[in-house]
């Protein structure tokens, strides 16, 4: 019990939970809206807690349960951002970043209040990138667009609303801040 009590996370890990949308030709992203009006938060995830081992994946999944009442779909790491602690003590915390994608219809989040999440909801890629996002955040919809970039390109719709986007002016995060792109 005093191990609990005395836990402090290491890292956080968040899912971006994506679907194509091909009635509608865009990309859909899921995001949390702040309890703060409706600024998002950034993608649903948070951070690891002692039940979690040390499973970036579980902690994920947990979150992700814990916030929309839906589970990942075989997650896939594609971007780690290191930064501080919150609490300033240190510098070795990790956010992890997964992708999951809806397959078939797209599965829609329940209505949960969780900490500082509103709600979750499906938003465009469009939308997504006009939103304040964290900057972590930020970085991981940026880096999940020269994700799906690399493993879609035979995709034509996928490519066509790539190109819509404003974020490919953008340098990619992982080669400016220091963070690492997972190769698959």
């Amino acid at each position: 019990m005093n191990n609990i009590l005395n836990f402090e996370p290491s890292y956080a890990s968040f899912g971006t939970g994506y679907f194509l949308n091909y009635e509608k030709k865009q990309i859909d992203v899921m995001l949390a809206l702040s309890q703060d009006g409706d600024l998002p938060y950034g993608f649903p995830g948070g951070k690891e807690n002692a039940e979690d081992d040390k499973d970036p994946i579980k902690t994920a999944d947990r979150e992700w349960d814990e916030e929309s009442r839906l589970r990942l779909i075989n997650p896939s790491l594609f971007y780690t951002h290191k930064r501080r602690n919150d609490n300033g003590r240190g510098t070795g915390f990790s956010n992890y970043f997964y992708h999951s994608q809806e397959e078939g219809g797209r599965r829609e989040p329940q209505a949960t209040k969780k900490d500082s999440i509103k709600e979750v909801k499906w938003f465009s890629m469009l939308e997504a990138e006009a939103m304040p996002l964290k900057l972590s955040h930020l970085g991981a919809l940026i880096e999940f667009c020269y994700h799906l970039e690399e493993t879609q390109k035979d995709n034509e719709m996928v490519m066509a609303y790539l190109k819509k986007l404003t974020f490919k002016m953008f340098v990619r995060p992982s080669t400016l801040w220091g963070t690492n792109r997972i190769k698959e």
